[in-house]
């Protein structure tokens, strides 16, 4: 009798091991698994812009060139790359944009695109998306997007502070609307090329950019704008006051 409770109690343990080992597994093959309805979902929202200022202009914030949304990113993307296809949405939009042709449009992308990404869990909402990439337009004011230009965004989905990004894109666009003065002349000299370009051309705007940001560039040093962000956090209105110098 003994004997037999023994025995039951072995297979008992035995049947409980198993039982431990079968979840164990499960729980492996779930990490490695997963549901076949969002096995394709990989949302997201994008900026794409130029390293070198070609295309853009001041106003294009971040050299920025076209924001968009996805809720397949990684299919998405695929329309973007290998500029030498023929149906190259870049390629195409700035070709339809500039009215240039499209072997000129190519040379000048190479080697001179990038792509940021932005992939938050709120971002599987097609709501948020979309509202997401409508604050991107209006904060960047990408060359190639036509629509949501002239809406209020309301990041209702985003932490509400400030980061250092939205801190420089705001110094740098106060700056050149309140204390850079943007010059009127038909030329304008290009320190690249040594010699003085047509103001209304690619060359003039790109030399318009360089005069620019060596201006802002000797302001934010004067003024120590690196250290001072939470002056800016605090009280927007004071500290412009303090920086530009705006009459009260």
């Amino acid at each position: 009798m003994k004997w037999n409770k023994l025995e039951q109690k072995r297979l008992e343990t035995e049947r409980t091991e198993k039982l431990k080992k079968q979840e164990e597994i499960e729980k492996l093959r779930s990490k490695r698994y997963e549901s076949i309805d969002t096995v394709s979902r990989d949302p997201a929202a994008y900026v794409i812009r130029e390293e070198k200022k070609i295309f853009t202009q001041v106003k294009n914030k971040c050299n920025t060139l076209y924001i968009g949304e996805s809720l397949v990113f990684s299919s998405r993307v695929s329309a973007y790359q290998d500029f030498n296809k023929p149906n190259n949405e870049l390629v195409n939009k700035l070709a339809n944009k500039l009215k240039k042709p499209k072997e000129y449009i190519v040379e000048r992308l190479k080697n001179n695109v990038k792509i940021r990404v932005f992939r938050f869990k709120c971002l599987e909402s097609i709501d948020h998306r979309k509202e997401f990439e409508g604050y991107l337009i209006h904060r960047l004011n990408p060359l190639l997007n036509t629509s949501k230009r002239n809406g209020f965004y309301k990041r209702s989905f985003i932490e509400k502070r400030e980061d250092e990004i939205d801190y420089w894109e705001d110094v740098e666009d106060v700056y050149a609307t309140e204390r850079y003065e943007f010059g009127y002349s038909d030329t304008i000299y290009h320190v690249g090329k040594n010699k003085f370009v047509t103001r209304d051309s690619e060359n003039g705007h790109e030399a318009e950019d360089i005069q620019f940001q060596r201006s802002f560039k000797t302001w934010v040093k004067k003024n120590n704008i690196g250290s001072r962000i939470d002056e800016w956090r605090n009280d927007r209105e004071a500290f412009y006051d303090n920086v530009i110098g705006r009459k009260k």
